[in-house]
C-alpha cells in the first residue's frame, strides 16, 4: 500500500547494537568496583596506612573512568531514562537528582574518554616500572 505507515519492528539488525552498549555498563561498572579497591588498597602497604606517587596516580585512573562511566547514556538510562515521570514518587524524585547530576559528566563526555584513555596508559606504565624497580615509588612508608 502506498503510504501507508511501515510497522515498527523493534530495534533490529545495526539497531541491536546499542542495546549490547547499554549490557556492557554491566561489565563497567564492575570494573570500576575493582579499580576502587585496587586504588583504596594501594593505600597500605605491610598494614601501613600512608601515600604515594603510585597511589595517587592509581585514584586519578579510577576517577577518570569513573567519569566516563557515569557520563555515559547507558547509566543515564538505567538511573532514569525508562521512567515516564520523575516527580510521581519520592523514589523517582531522588533518581531525578542523579539523573541531574550525571548531566553533568554526560556534558564532558568524550573529555573523560579521552582523558581516562591516556590515563590508562600511564597508569599500566607506571605500575610495570614501579614493579620492575626502573623507578622508585615516591611514599611515606
Amino acid at each position: 500500500m502506498a503510504g501507508a505507515p511501515l510497522k515498527y519492528r523493534g530495534e533490529t539488525a545495526l539497531l541491536l547494537f546499542q542495546n549490547l552498549h547499554r549490557y556492557a555498563l554491566y561489565g563497567a561498572l564492575f570494573l570500576l568496583v575493582c579499580l576502587w579497591y585496587e586504588a583504596f588498597a594501594a593505600f597500605f602497604k605491610n598494614g601501613k596506612f600512608g601515600i604515594g606517587v603510585g597511589t595517587l596516580v592509581m585514584v586519578m585512573n579510577a576517577t577518570l573512568l569513573s567519569g566516563y562511566t557515569f557520563g555515559c547514556h547507558s547509566w543515564r538510562h538505567l538511573i532514569g531514562g525508562k521512567l515516564n515521570c520523575f516527580s510521581c514518587d519520592g523514589a523517582s524524585k531522588f533518581r531525578l537528582t542523579i539523573w541531574k547530576k550525571s548531566t553533568w559528566y554526560n556534558q564532558r563526555h568524550m573529555l573523560f574518554a579521552w582523558l581516562s584513555l591516556f590515563w590508562v596508559a600511564f597508569t599500566d606504565f607506571y605500575v610495570m616500572m614501579v614493579s620492575r624497580g626502573v623507578i622508585t615509588d615516591l611514599n611515606t612508608w
